[in-house]
């Protein structure tokens, strides 16, 4: 399950930083529901941190309702365990 937490982080992180970087360069970017997709299941922590890292839809009200919806699940599932 770690594994699995952490690769998807990784990879949700990533595409996080390729989707500010298509921002910034005014290229074509990442889909929501992708990251979102990726961070329901699995790349949560990942996702969550790139917010922070890359400054990166913190400041979109619906995106960060819906990220902090997957972010409660993922803490109620590891909580059930």
């Amino acid at each position: 399950m770690w594994a699995w937490y952490a690769i998807l982080g990784s990879l949700t992180f990533l595409m996080f930083g390729l989707d500010k970087h298509a921002a910034v360069t005014r290229r074509r970017r990442v889909a929501e529901w992708h990251l979102w997709c990726l961070s329901a299941v699995g790349g949560v922590w990942g996702g969550l941190l790139a917010m922070f890292v890359f400054r990166h839809k913190i400041c979109k009200p619906s995106f960060c309702m819906i990220m902090g919806a997957i972010v409660l699940v993922h803490v109620a599932l590891l909580v059930s365990r």
